[in-house]
């Protein structure tokens, strides 16, 4: 199971960000938790994670908000500590956030009925949770088709607590579409500039120094997730020359860019019909996906005399999204160590509500 590192969708520019008593947050979800009677959220102190209470009925419930410099990014029960949210960022903060919308934003008699709107199921009392001390905690997270579920456990003893919901980005995130939207560009900015990719241990040799390493499709056999390289002095490198021109572009989009110093002048189409344009290295672009947990899948549209189309899918099935791209490559940028890919982006597309 891979551990997406989806720390970027936490990134918003601050004017797009919700403002209210004099502090700002990431989403309109966490807003409106902030705002909740019996909800305490203290001011920015310079702390990443600050901690507090919900009171309600008479009982008080531990809360942890996280902040970075643009605005809480973070309030929910405070279940699990940082070290082990960080092993699975976005699950365990929903789970945190989540919890908290149901006690904070609805009476005793709604929960259920939101949580039925949203596909989500408990069992068990996560209050017990209060009493168990975080060394003998144990936490499973498993997936099931397009569904997550995370048990909560003492070791050695049945689960006392478990929690499933549909591998939906916004749910996770607690984000709409637009600031889903505005978390992807933003995060892309300050991602690595570079992510060092190992030669894959899967290669078959499949003509005079030529060897591939096939690594599945998406949907149909030619969309593919698949590299190809040479070998020169026991070493291999990827292909990047005009003359394989398919199958460099393969092996660039999955991420195996070698020595290659590309930018790619991206246009990002967003939720409202607007669009983004920036500069990017394909290196940071590439990363910044692989970081967040997703697998590139590559199609060949259209290959011509001068140039190459391409659609790229970084799919996150952990995260139920797609990313998708369509790259435009002059041939004879592949014989060069640098130069320009014009692409077109789409962010997050759900796929939690497909069946292959």
């Amino acid at each position: 199971m891979r551990k997406a590192l989806i720390i970027g969708l936490f990134l918003c520019l601050s004017q797009l960000t919700c403002w209210t008593q004099d502090r700002f947050f990431l989403s309109k979800t966490l807003e409106r938790i902030a705002q909740a009677e019996g909800v305490s959220i203290p001011m920015y102190r310079g702390n990443q994670v600050e901690l507090s209470s919900f009171d309600k009925e008479g009982h008080s419930y531990p809360i942890v908000i996280e902040f970075l410099p643009e605005g809480v990014s973070h309030i929910g029960l405070d279940l699990f500590n940082q070290n082990v949210k960080n092993e699975n960022p976005i699950i365990l903060r929903f789970v945190e956030r989540y919890l908290l919308e149901l006690f904070a934003l609805y009476p005793p008699s709604k929960p259920r009925r939101v949580m039925s709107v949203d596909g989500v199921s408990t069992t068990g009392d996560i209050k017990a949770l209060f009493n168990v001390a975080p060394d003998s905690l144990r936490i499973d997270y498993t997936t099931n088709a397009s569904r997550g579920n995370v048990l909560l456990s003492v070791v050695d003893k049945p689960p006392f607590f478990s929690i499933s919901f549909p591998l939906s980005i916004s749910l996770l995130s607690g984000m709409d579409k637009h600031e889903l939207d505005s978390s992807f560009i933003i995060g892309l900015r300050s991602s690595p500039l570079s992510r060092a990719q190992s030669i894959p241990y899967n290669l078959s040799r499949i003509g005079d120094n030529l060897y591939v390493s096939e690594n599945g499709f998406y949907e149909i056999p030619s969309i593919q997730n698949s590299s190809f390289f040479k070998r020169k002095s026991h070493t291999y490198y990827p292909v990047c020359d005009s003359k394989l021109p398919q199958e460099s572009v393969l092996t660039l989009l999955s991420a195996h860019t070698g020595s290659k110093n590309y930018i790619v002048h991206l246009t990002h189409h967003t939720y409202d019909y607007s669009q983004v344009q920036v500069d990017v290295p394909l290196t940071q672009l590439l990363g910044y996906c692989l970081d967040n947990g997703c697998t590139p899948y590559i199609g060949i549209e259209h290959c011509g005399d001068l140039r190459i189309l391409a659609t790229l899918f970084m799919l996150n099935e952990d995260l139920g999204y797609c990313h998708t791209f369509s790259f435009s490559i002059d041939k004879a940028v592949l014989d060069k160590d640098k130069g320009t890919f014009d692409a077109h982006a789409y962010s997050f597309t759900p796929i939690h509500n497909l069946r292959k």
